[in-house]
């Protein structure tokens, strides 16, 4: 974790104890060997007191994963082509299969991946009826047990939202960012502009780290929404987001939210969209969950590729809507992906919907 954050000095917690799950949640921890495949397990409920080790798959390896892995992410962050659906029925079979009689439709899987499945979106797995992961359960991902904590539930709270966004050509040393269509209208979704939550919650256009410092030191913050363009490569020390006429290291956006909150006071959410990210890269996703952990974020959402801007409209007014109604951010991820699948056409392509993960805190 030290070496992902790119840094000594990592918020310590407790890691994640099996009675801590409810009856409907699993913990799965799949480790990638050599020469097999090995699962640990946890779920809630009575009896779940402990982890339990299935038998070993001797049949693939870390090897036959990565390659996998790779033919999914490929295709499914590229042409929209078939070609993903062998790989994901097969990554399936190795990895979900083994605990599928154990998933609940209202439950969540909690995984946490080994190396090369760091960059899959598990929730477009087909199992043998060829039917989405996401179909089955809620999905969530960790980079470790000591940051799986479930979370806790916000209750009947209004929810309180800053979104920034960027939607413009920005040319700075680290490169060239062209314009952004979609943001601002993917930010006014976050923030409500113009419903129930514009009350509690704001939207801020262009923005700068100046805006953001001054929106978080208003008052309490639960989700930090920023749409724009981002790199995380692999370490966070290497990682920014894109304002206008300049790049916020992500150690600098750690400070901006940790200087504001208060003790206990933690940023439930951070979502990152728009994002960048080195497709098939196994520590990109550490280094996204590294930007949560510094940050003292609960949880985090973000696109693992970069994903057209009516689909991340849609699928935000989906999570928002869902979130906002009370719906924990694992259900209200899962019943957003649902929504697009339902609709058929191009929103229903895993590479629209598939592309959000959500790392850490589910409830």
């Amino acid at each position: 974790m030290q070496n992902a954050l790119g840094a000594d000095c990592v918020p310590p917690r407790e890691a994640v104890r099996p009675s801590e799950l409810r009856a409907d949640e699993i913990l799965l921890y799949p480790i990638l060997l050599p020469d097999r495949i090995e699962l640990i397990y946890a779920q809630g409920g009575p009896g779940g007191t402990q982890y339990r080790r299935l038998p070993a798959n001797r049949t693939a390896d870390r090897a036959t994963v990565a390659a996998l892995v790779a033919e999914v992410v490929n295709a499914t962050s590229g042409d929209a082509s078939a070609a993903w659906r062998a790989p994901a029925r097969r990554l399936y079979q190795l990895v979900i299969r083994p605990i599928e009689d154990r998933l609940r439709p209202d439950g969540t899987l909690v995984i946490i991946p080994d190396g090369p499945l760091r960059a899959l979106p598990f929730s477009a797995l087909l199992d043998g009826q060829d039917a989405f992961l996401v179909t089955r359960t809620g999905i969530t991902v960790a980079p470790a047990l000591t940051y799986s904590q479930p979370g806790r539930d916000r209750g009947g709270r209004a929810l309180s939202v800053v979104a920034a966004s960027l939607q413009k050509t920005v040319v700075l040393p680290a490169g060239y960012f062209a314009k952004l269509e979609g943001t601002a209208e993917e930010a006014q979704v976050a923030a409500a502009v113009g419903g129930g939550g514009a009350r509690n919650s704001r939207h801020i256009a262009d923005f700068q780290t100046a805006d953001l410092q001054a929106a978080l030191s208003r008052g309490h913050v639960d989700v930090l929404h920023v749409a724009t363009h981002a790199a995380f490569n692999g370490r966070s020390d290497r990682s920014f987001i894109v304002a206008d006429g300049e790049a916020i290291p992500m150690a600098d956006l750690r400070r901006l939210i940790t200087a504001n909150r208060g003790r206990g006071d933690e940023l439930d959410l951070l979502v990152l969209s728009a994002c960048e990210t080195a497709v098939g890269d196994d520590q990109a996703s550490m280094g996204l969950a590294g930007a949560a952990v510094q940050s003292g974020a609960r949880s985090a959402i973000a696109s693992l590729w970069q994903v057209d801007d009516r689909g991340t409209v849609e699928l935000m007014k989906q999570f928002y809507g869902g979130y906002r109604g009370g719906l924990g951010k694992a259900e209200a991820l899962r019943a957003a992906q649902l929504n697009l699948i339902a609709r058929g056409g191009r929103l229903a392509e895993p590479g629209i919907w598939a592309a959000f993960a959500l790392l850490g805190a589910w409830r």
